[in-house]
């Protein structure tokens, strides 16, 4: 069933204690890790205690430096079943007894165990691997991009019982055979067929065995709770409305920092032939101002450098100031260098601004496929997306079929006709002056307005309260 959550504040009636097991792995990406995180900080706004278990020490002092606990099981992410016993004596010791799962690997005995042990268990999944047996279930994929719950555990009971007949008519054949083989031995001393009885009988204890063993029980979608669409989207900070409104409105001017330049970075400046057909702006509508950028990572091949040349050198966009949003291994090329003097290029680093207020200042912005999609919409920032990654493609994809934020294609294959196809878009929103921009925001926040954090919350000190 669809669990429905009031935005309405609660009064706990007791301290509430939550474990979050999730696993950071450059096989995963940290989004586990994010989103756990957001969801943690909103569980923290209602005085819960939260704990967070990890398989190793990938994320623990990320995960502590945002002010929370973090154990370690010391064990192997891509194989959770050993660490079970491990992990269920810590929930013990801590006096916690609900379990949010973020976690890719996890299978049926995994949850299993857990669940015998007496644990209520959320889980955030995309997948849908298998029928999971928990309590509560978050997919924040929108209706046609994720599985018809109640038709796979349907399908999952069918397979089930299909095993179980098969089990049993196995073990009627096999006693049929042995029957046969036992009738044919009686007054005939054939040492083939002693051989033939004993492995017969060997089949046969093998299929009891099986019958006996059984599956486990297939759980009743009804008795699941499913948080599900990109409402449930778990976005930073909890994004709210009123915050996003005054940030909007702030006119004091954006901060920079200094980041040291690296000339032997720069990518070859070869931009001439964009095909970029720069429409003339109609008088009177407001252009774009400050443009956000980021890149997902390092940027070790100047992709930032050539999107920033590229739209500076187109002649609508020319007079735009670009805010990169910039990790800690980012590098300043000699060509950004140039631009970062002449005030035209600013750097915001990664955990010293508030990505949400920077997007909040920006007319428009442009970004991979990711999590920071999710982000300028929350924000009312029009924006366009490419990817590089196949991760990436999938969410580019996902809201350029929503008609909200086009995607500009794959770097990776043509990164001239990427660029261009950007600087395309841009003109787009360009031309929409403020008015038109607003009004892609009230769509943009129809879909994702930033509080899916504080939703899934809820639902877990709801889940809580009710154990």
């Amino acid at each position: 069933m669809q669990f429905d959550i009031s935005p309405a504040g609660r009064t706990l009636s007791g301290r509430v204690q939550i474990a979050i097991r999730v696993d950071y792995c450059p096989a995963i990406s940290d989004t586990p890790i994010r989103r756990c995180l957001a969801i943690a900080g909103q569980l923290r706004e209602q005085q819960a205690r939260v704990l967070f278990v990890t398989a190793d020490d990938g994320a623990t002092s990320f995960i502590r430096g945002t002010g929370f606990g973090c154990h370690l099981l010391d064990s192997d992410w891509r194989d959770p079943e050993p660490e079970a016993d491990v992990l269920i004596d810590y929930l013990e010791e801590e006096g916690i007894e609900l379990l949010l799962i973020d976690q890719p690997r996890v299978t049926p005995v995994y949850l299993s165990h857990l669940r015998e042990a007496g644990l209520h268990l959320a889980l955030i999944d995309d997948q849908m691997r298998f029928p999971y047996d928990v309590e509560l279930i978050v997919n924040p994929l929108p209706e046609g991009k994720r599985i018809d719950y109640d038709l796979f555990y349907k399908e999952a009971r069918r397979r089930r019982e299909e095993e179980l007949i098969e089990r049993r008519e196995r073990v009627e054949s096999a006693e049929e055979e042995l029957r046969r083989l036992t009738g044919q031995a009686q007054g005939n001393d054939d040492e083939s067929l002693q051989e033939e009885i004993e492995a017969a009988q060997e089949r046969l204890r093998q299929y009891r065995q099986l019958e006996r063993e059984g599956l486990p029980p297939v759980p009743d979608p009804e008795s699941i709770r499913f948080l599900l669409g990109i409402g449930y989207k778990a976005l930073p900070g909890g994004l709210a409305q009123s915050q996003i409104m005054i940030w909007r409105k702030e006119q004091e001017p954006l901060p920079n920092i200094e980041f040291p330049s690296q000339p032997d970075m720069a990518s070859e400046p070869v931009l001439d032939g964009l095909q970029t057909d720069a429409p003339l702006r109609q008088a009177g509508l407001e252009p774009i101002r400050d443009l956000f950028l980021t890149l997902d990572g390092a940027d070790t091949g100047g992709v930032v450098e050539r999107m920033v040349t590229g739209i500076l050198r187109d002649p609508e966009l020319k007079d735009v100031r670009i805010h990169i949003y910039c990790g800690l291994f980012f590098r300043v090329t000699e060509r950004l260098q140039i631009f970062l003097e002449d005030g035209r290029v600013f750097l915001h680093h990664e955990g010293e601004e508030d990505v949400a207020r920077l997007m909040c200042r920006c007319e428009a912005g442009i970004a991979p496929g990711g999590i920071m999609l999710y982000e300028l919409c929350a924000c009312r920032c029009p924006g366009v997306s490419f990817y590089m990654t196949d991760v990436q493609r999938e969410e580019a994809e996902l809201f350029s079929d929503e008609e909200l934020i086009p995607c500009a294609g794959d770097y990776r294959d043509d990164w001239k006709g990427c660029i261009a196809g950007l600087i395309r878009e841009l003109h787009v929103y360009d031309r929409m002056g403020v008015e038109g921009r607003s009004q892609w925001g009230e769509r943009a926040v129809a879909l994702v307005d930033g509080q899916g954090a504080g939703r899934i919350a809820e639902a877990l000190l709801t889940l809580q309260e009710e154990r």
